[in-house]
C-alpha cells in the first residue's frame, strides 16, 4: 500500500463502542497508540460522544460498582462529562 484509503465523505462516521475499542486495541498492538495520541493532542483533534452514550457508560460503570474498584471509574461517574483522570481537550478540567 502506497497511500492510505482516505474517507472522502463530508458526514461524520458513526462507530459502535466495540469498533472504537477495536481501533484502540489495533493502535496499541501495532505500537502506534502513543504516536496517534500525541499527534491528535497537538492538532487538538476530538471525538464527540452523544449524551446518551456518555450516560450509558456512566450508568454501566455505576451498576457494575466500578467506582469501588477504580479511582478512574469513580472520576468518570462523578464528573459532569468524563472525569479529571481521562485528560484531553475541552470538557472537565484535567
Amino acid at each position: 500500500m502506497e497511500l492510505p484509503f482516505l474517507y472522502k465523505g463530508d458526514e461524520n462516521v458513526s462507530w459502535s463502542l466495540k469498533e472504537v475499542s477495536d481501533l484502540v486495541k489495533t493502535l496499541e498492538q501495532s505500537g502506534d497508540l502513543e504516536g496517534v495520541l500525541t499527534a491528535s493532542t497537538e492538532q487538538r483533534i476530538t471525538i464527540e460522544i452523544p449524551p446518551e452514550t456518555v450516560n450509558f457508560i456512566k450508568t454501566h460503570l455505576f451498576r457494575a460498582k466500578a467506582h469501588k474498584r477504580s479511582e478512574e471509574a469513580h472520576a468518570v461517574i462523578a464528573s459532569a462529562t468524563r472525569g479529571k483522570r481521562c485528560g484531553g481537550v475541552g470538557g472537565d478540567p484535567v
